[in-house]
């Protein structure tokens, strides 16, 4: 996750997972709930919320997600 040459960065939604060798450069938009599948590149690119990211920059695609990233990856919050 980094920087872009205008020193503009990545926003991240809640439940979002990067996987091995992924990367978040520059003005990004991930949605909620998203993927950024192993070694993609997203660059100054929105994800929508509820998607997996895949591939490189320019070329970096999107699929819906079939399951909820928050639910599959990440742990509930305990109540106490």
């Amino acid at each position: 996750v980094g920087g872009n040459l205008a020193l503009e960065y990545p926003v991240i939604g809640e439940g979002v997972a990067m996987f091995a060798g992924s990367s978040l450069i520059g003005r990004c938009q991930i949605g909620s709930n998203s993927a950024i599948a192993a070694g993609a590149l997203v660059m100054d690119t929105d994800v929508p919320a509820d998607h997996v990211a895949f591939g490189m920059h320019p070329a970096v695609q999107f699929k819906p997600a079939s399951i909820r990233t928050r639910d599959r990856f990440f742990l509930p919050l305990a109540t106490y």
